[in-house]
């Protein structure tokens, strides 16, 4: 059995068997008859990936009852009116969206992050469980100075970013932290036995929160297990405007070309929009293959591959999970924060053929997310 093949029957096989919903009893409860568990939510900026998590972990609520069937809108970027959308708009008679439940420091705002902080702290008791989305949300609550029960989501590297103590411990009662320790190390070794790069480019911030983001630590170790060379170069994204943060980047792509035979494009601030756009287009014109970090959403926009998030389904359905059981009582720190994604391919036939890159049998039958 090759090694996609046996990869994918594994990972498969573990995320059905530990993160079944019907493993655990997730049925709704009531909180007391008068009054209904008040939902939260904290994010560090408005990253695409904060929103769609939230919808599929909102849709997972709705398979198990906890909230009633609808369609969930899309506002874009305006992750507060997503909110107040859904404080007004969907029904149930166990949880309630805080309207007055939305904290974010703007878009990756430094100078309003304490501040937000703050606001928080002074609300934290009106509230039953906080899900809270990206690093900066689970640095802010990752805490003692209040007890309110947290559910993280979508952060690169937890226990590096110093959130929680380690994948089994959240290191507090009242934290959860969603782990996949090993998630990075396996992108980049598909990416190696897919591709054969001897030089791997990454553009990336030089801070502890960028190496972070661009799961540095994994990318350093895969380079010595796998005898590759980091072609790294340093595009700032904290405390500067987005367009300058998307020039970094382009600039950085332009930097690394001829230097590299693969690129790694790392969840950066500066890679979403124009920046995305241009730095991509320079990788693809050069016939240099790319690998997103991030998943299928940049392989649709131009990336050769990634890994399939199959549209965050698993994942919401995962987190799902983790509330209902915490509103039902149980510690989060009690609750298994190991979630293991599948290894299914997300591939860009059209990049593919732009580049000159033929997949073999063994690569197509590990995609399930084809682009054409």
């Amino acid at each position: 059995m090759s090694f996609f093949k046996l990869n994918t029957f594994i990972t498969v096989f573990f995320i059905f068997l530990s993160f079944d919903v019907h493993a655990f009893d997730v049925s709704p409860v009531e909180k007391n008859g008068q009054t209904r568990y008040r939902l939260a939510f904290y994010e560090g900026g408005q990253y695409p990936d904060y929103m769609i998590i939230l919808k599929q972990t909102l849709y997972g609520l709705m398979e198990t009852g906890w909230i009633e069937q609808s369609e969930l809108p899309d506002f874009g970027k305006d992750h507060k009116k997503f909110w107040e959308w859904a404080s007004e708009n969907i029904r149930s008679r166990y949880v309630e969206f805080a309207k007055n439940g939305f904290f974010a420091p703007g878009d990756f705002d430094k100078t309003l992050r304490l501040s937000t902080q703050q606001e928080f702290l002074k609300k934290a008791d009106e509230f039953d469980l906080v899900i809270a989305m990206g690093t900066w949300a689970g640095q802010d609550l990752s805490n003692n100075l209040h007890h309110t029960p947290v559910m993280l989501a979508s952060t690169s590297d937890p226990i590096g970013a110093g959130i929680i103590k380690s994948a089994d411990d959240s290191g507090l009662d009242h934290f959860h932290a969603k782990v996949d320790p090993d998630r990075y190390l396996r992108q980049i070794k598909i990416f190696h036995e897919i591709m054969g790069f001897k030089k791997l480019g990454v553009i990336y911030e030089n801070s502890t929160e960028g190496r972070t983001y661009a799961a540095m630590d994994a990318l350093e170790q895969q380079a010595k297990n796998l005898n590759f060379e980091l072609v790294l170069c340093e595009a700032a994204f904290s405390g500067v405007d987005i367009k300058d943060a998307e020039q970094n980047v382009i600039k950085c792509s332009k930097n690394i070309v001829g230097k590299v035979d693969a690129v790694y494009l790392t969840v950066h601030r500066g890679n979403t929009g124009n920046g995305f756009k241009e730095s991509i287009k320079i990788f693809n014109e050069n016939k240099i293959p790319s690998f997103s970090q991030l998943g299928a959403d940049e392989v649709k926009n131009g990336a050769l591959m990634s890994i399939s998030q199959a549209g965050f389904k698993y994942v919401g359905q995962f987190h799902a999970m983790v509330a209902a059981r915490i509103l039902k009582g149980e510690k989060p720190r009690e609750i298994g924060q190991i979630y293991i994604s599948p290894a299914r391919i997300a591939l860009n036939m059209t990049t593919a053929k732009m580049i000159g890159f033929k997949p073999t049998v063994d690569i197509l039958l590990v995609a399930d997310e084809i682009v054409r």
